[in-house]
């Protein structure tokens, strides 16, 4: 169903008018299904579609640049990443809910990532001034 939704998002030229961009809200929500049916590398490629400018501006756009993925999806999202140990996931989700969330709620979320994730100290480095750089 994921694949079809995606397909139809890429229609371009003579089936232009098939074409069904993307919502952030549909693309965190695939997302999801994909994690809880085992599919994590697929979720995360479709999670990144929302941090790509080109997937949603240009005449070859697939993501509506409208909206915002849901909150309680990405969190669980996050979660599962922290389970899982994978930095690049929650750090994803990080940058995602960073879209419509505040310093003050975000560094918790930062702080733990660097406890639970095999983070080293570049990384941490990165993760620390991205999250100062964000709006109080």
């Amino acid at each position: 169903m994921v694949s079809v939704w995606i397909e139809f998002s890429q229609f371009t030229e003579n089936s232009k008018r098939l074409q069904r961009k993307l919502s952030p809200t549909q693309i965190s929500e695939c997302a999801l299904l994909l994690t809880r049916i085992g599919e994590h590398q697929k979720a995360y490629e479709m999670l990144d579609l929302l941090l790509d400018e080109s997937a949603s501006s240009g005449e070859e756009a697939t993501v509506h640049p409208r909206g915002f993925a849901r909150q309680w999806a990405m969190a669980e999202l996050f979660e599962d990443a922290l389970r899982r140990k994978d930095t690049y996931g929650a750090a994803t989700c990080l940058h995602i809910m960073s879209l419509t969330a505040n310093r003050a709620k975000l560094e918790p979320l930062a702080n733990r990532i660097l406890e639970r994730c095999n983070v080293n100290p570049e990384q941490a480095k990165i993760i620390q001034g991205f999250i100062r750089l964000r709006p109080q």
